[in-house]
């Protein structure tokens, strides 16, 4: 699962008018909102595939300070062995793990940190 946090909010907004605060609030929303959005499209064309089963699991959840994008175990309950590696039945050889969330975690952190960036500058314009 790969999370996106807004941590300290009620730090961050310390000092400003509630007028200010509800834009700002406004902004993290709505970057959480779109960052879950892109995520799980790089999440989508990473994630291998064998019936499509694991592909299709992939969900976002946001509330207002963070934005949870990953597999739903429920549906998908072996994604933890694609992503981390396994033994093949009765202890045989190891099948080594794809990390496809960590590859997307990593290539899509610039792009997350491009849409705070994007949707902060434009209430502070």
């Amino acid at each position: 699962m790969i999370s996106i946090q807004v941590k300290n909010l009620d730090s961050i907004l310390k000092g400003f008018s509630e007028l200010e605060k509800s834009g700002i609030q406004k902004a993290i929303s709505t970057s959480l909102e779109e960052s879950a959005g892109y995520v799980l499209t790089e999440l989508k064309s990473n994630t291998p595939v064998d019936s499509g089963r694991l592909k299709s699991s992939n969900k976002t959840k946001v509330d207002e300070t963070e934005a949870l994008i990953g597999p739903d175990t429920d549906v998908a309950p072996y994604a933890t062995f694609v992503e981390y590696g396994h033994h093949t039945r009765g202890g045989g050889r190891w099948i080594a793990g794809q990390h496809y969330i960590q590859r997307t975690a990593l290539q899509s952190a610039g792009k997350v940190i491009d849409i705070f960036r994007k949707n902060i500058q434009a209430i502070i314009k």
